[in-house]
């Protein structure tokens, strides 16, 4: 993000997708708006969010990167 316009607009996106879906579709967990970690779409707005036990599941696992980025076409973080 370059300006803190996007970034107050990006948090308040990822907000509101932790208050829609409550727990993590993955791991089961109740999500925090602070710690989640988002997935983009297409155009670089927040999709999905998922706790940050799950994302370090994801991010190890090719099988569930290949899910997320090739069948739902997600970015996924760098870290």
């Amino acid at each position: 993000m370059s300006t803190t316009l996007e970034n107050i607009v990006r948090g308040h996106m990822v907000a509101y997708l932790v208050g829609r879906v409550i727990t993590c579709p993955v791991a089961g967990t109740v999500l925090d708006a602070r710690t989640a970690v988002a997935f983009t779409d297409a155009d670089g707005d927040p999709a999905y969010v998922v706790s940050p036990e799950a994302w370090a599941a994801i991010k190890t696992n090719p099988t569930a990167r290949a899910y997320f980025e090739g069948t739902h076409g997600f970015t996924l973080p760098e870290n």
